[in-house]
């Protein structure tokens, strides 16, 4: 046997997945993972139950078996589609995105959120947004962060709504996340919100708390097109 070699310690992550890891990244996305197993879970006992009815069909018996396949199979889909969501380059450059399909994307994968199904996400997205120049997984994580930790002090105060609104004001769009009665000290601290602003930073954004003790998350708007 050879003299024996030990692994390099491991650097502490720099830069944007630092600001990620302090933020509570990889705890919000345990949690999503795990919404992601039950969600898997459950199409492999419905693809069990059809197998089942196939080799229980007696000859000259017809069971309605396609239909339910078709269904399994669309939701097995919508799974793999969805979970592609949480790839991405967090390093990579911006590109232009409507403020809706950023919110369409992260609400798919927020819905997957372990330990949040008693709050219920509203969406109140304003109508003829302009377009904002963002990196796509710099922007999802930064929102999937602050609607976590929004969710889990709902669930701490017992209300059972928090709500995601998009507006644009002063030539920036405004992503504003809070829920009913939120007192200001529900711990969106200035330290709490750093590593956030970091990140929102590198697409020209910010984060900062509101009066009502919520959280916004701007970036600037780009010129529409036509304009």
């Amino acid at each position: 046997m050879g003299p024996e070699t030990s692994s390099p310690p491991s650097q502490p992550p720099t830069g944007l997945a630092r600001s990620l890891a302090d933020a509570g990244w990889f705890q919000v996305l345990d949690d999503i993972l795990g919404g992601f197993g039950h969600d898997l879970n459950g199409r492999v006992a419905s693809f069990e139950g059809l197998i089942m009815l196939v080799e229980l069909d007696e000859p000259g018996e017809e069971t309605p078996v396609l239909p339910y396949l078709q269904t399994e199979t669309g939701r097995l889909s919508e799974i793999v589609r969805t979970f592609r969501g949480l790839q991405g380059d967090i390093d990579g450059d911006p590109e232009a995105m409507w403020p809706p399909d950023a919110v369409a994307h992260v609400g798919g994968l927020h819905r997957r959120h372990r330990g949040l199904d008693r709050v219920t996400t509203e969406s109140q997205v304003a109508e003829g947004l302009p377009p904002i120049r963002v990196n796509p997984s710099r922007l999802a994580r930064t929102l999937l962060i602050v609607l976590s930790r929004a969710g889990r002090a709902a669930v701490e105060a017992d209300v059972t709504t928090v709500t995601l609104g998009v507006r644009e004001e002063m030539e920036r769009v405004l992503f504003e996340v809070a829920w009913a009665d939120a007192p200001a000290d529900q711990g969106w601290d200035p330290g709490a919100l750093e590593p956030l602003n970091h990140i929102a930073q590198a697409d020209g954004g910010v984060v900062e708390s509101t009066a009502d003790g919520g959280v916004r998350v701007s970036f600037p708007a780009m010129t529409r097109p036509g304009g």
